[in-house]
């Protein structure tokens, strides 16, 4: 009972993300916007370490000597050198890419923020406290993101050859 498993990781984070932003769409449609906010933020979490996953996925595929633990831009430099991409950062659905690493690693390295601000009123000094991802949680901006991000795949995919089928977990072997 020998099997070989294969396990892809950008799917169970695509489907996180998934699950997030129909919740998100649920909440809005009947106006229930009670925690959206971190219905947003969970989306986002889960759309960037879904974009590690997929560049790690296309580059284990399409690159010698893939390292994983190489910086973000060194690995998608590299894919879109091994599939002959053009990837340009501040055109959809590339912009994803970055805009989801400065996302994540404004959360992953939470380090602590010490500034000053004016304020006149208890709204001004609520925008004035907004972490830097807070301009990112709205559900427009998740749902948006969210379809750049399933837009990636296909691009990278269909640059890299790579059927969507041969990017599912599976196991291949017989019990008998």
């Amino acid at each position: 009972m020998a099997f070989r498993i294969r396990h892809y990781p950008h799917n169970d984070l695509l489907n996180l993300a998934s699950h997030h932003c129909e919740t998100i769409k649920m909440k809005v449609k009947n106006n229930q916007l009670e925690g959206i906010t971190l219905d947003c933020m969970s989306c986002l979490i889960a759309l960037a370490f879904a974009v590690e996953a997929l560049v790690n996925f296309v580059g284990s595929r399409k690159v010698t000597d893939w390292n994983e633990m190489a910086k973000a831009p060194s690995k998608v430099a590299k894919i879109a050198k091994a599939v002959g991409l053009d990837i340009q950062p501040e055109f959809e659905p590339f912009s994803a890419i970055y805009t989801l690493r400065i996302i994540r690693n404004g959360l992953a390295h939470g380090k602590p923020l010490h500034k000053s601000a004016s304020a006149k009123s208890s709204d001004e000094l609520a925008i004035a406290m907004q972490a830097p991802w807070a301009p990112y949680c709205t559900p427009e901006q998740v749902i948006a993101l969210y379809e750049q991000v399933r837009e990636l795949r296909r691009v990278l995919f269909k640059s890299a050859n790579i059927r969507w089928v041969d990017s599912l977990t599976s196991a291949i072997g017989s019990h008998g």
